[in-house]
């Protein structure tokens, strides 16, 4: 977020005004023995709505084990999120909504690599098949509560 603040001698000073995302992270093991990671990401004003935030979404749901949540703001996550929150694409589908409390939220897939990989337990994107079934799936649950604005971001086409 952007704010203008224009001094008293005609000179306009642009800075950052921080807003905080509350992330979450969820894992599920596959009987194949894969692990896939579920991570959001919610927008709000302040520390405190984060901290709720974060604590609203964090527990285990179903297989889905909580892995952990954080609160994070500063200039820095604010440009990292930036073209997340304005829907565009980027190396991997995730699911954009508004949800009923009135914050921003967005949520992506990944596979985290295995004990053979030359980096264990490196989250790499979902093929797109696989992303959007799981998206599907969020986007029935999210209906179901209430949530009408929910929609697929597909990623960037690789060249």
């Amino acid at each position: 977020m952007l704010a203008t603040l224009i001094l008293s001698n005609g000179f306009t000073l642009l800075g950052f005004a921080d807003d905080y995302y509350a992330m979450t992270e969820h894992q599920l093991e596959s009987n194949r023995g894969n692990t896939y990671s579920m991570m959001t990401i919610t927008k709000v004003p302040d520390k405190d709505t984060c901290e709720k935030v974060a604590n609203q979404k964090s527990p285990t749901n179903g297989p889905w084990i909580s892995s952990g949540k954080e609160c994070v703001a500063g200039q820095e996550w604010d440009e990292q999120f930036e073209k997340v929150f304005a829907n565009q694409p980027g190396s991997g589908l995730y699911v954009s909504f508004v949800d009923l409390n009135g914050y921003e939220t967005r949520v992506k897939w990944m596979r985290l690599t295995g004990s053979n990989s030359p980096v264990p337990g490196f989250p790499i994107d979902l093929p797109t098949e696989g992303a959007v079934l799981w998206a599907k799936e969020l986007m029935k649950v999210l209906e179901v509560a209430g949530t009408k604005n929910a929609k697929i971001i597909y990623p960037t086409k690789r060249k």
